[in-house]
């Protein structure tokens, strides 16, 4: 779910396999986000460690196009590059709630506050369930 400041709530929902492994407490899962617009090709790994969640998306010729740090109280920067140039995105974690069992299953919750240069501002919650 997002919500920026002056525009209704909007929800994307997405299926997608994934593939989940666990070395050293640190849980790797990593998905293909083809099933989205514009993103036939891209594919994200989030490295989760306890109350840490690094999210790392590649676009499909490899190459990092985001890369965010979410822990509760944390600001993480980003530069994202447009048709218009770099734009800087701010990410504020409220909370990171994670209820993934060893065994590959269970949850994550992430509530964020996120800046897009020094303009619009807007909430987001990012849930993954893991069957």
């Amino acid at each position: 779910m997002q919500h920026y400041e002056g525009q209704e709530k909007s929800k994307i929902e997405m299926v997608a396999s994934a593939e989940i492994t666990q070395v050293d407490g640190v849980i790797n899962l990593v998905y293909d986000e083809s099933a989205l617009p514009d993103k036939e090709g891209w594919s994200t790994l989030l490295e989760i460690v306890s109350g840490r969640v690094y999210l790392t998306r590649k676009d499909d010729k490899g190459n990092v196009a985001e890369k965010i740090l979410f822990e509760k109280n944390l600001v993480s920067r980003f530069v994202m590059d447009t048709p218009m140039g770099d734009l800087d995105i701010y990410v504020e974690t409220d909370k990171v709630d994670n209820n993934i069992v060893p065994e590959g299953r269970g949850s994550l919750i992430i509530d964020y506050r996120i800046q897009l240069g020094n303009a619009i501002r807007g909430f987001a919650r990012m849930e993954i369930t893991i069957l």
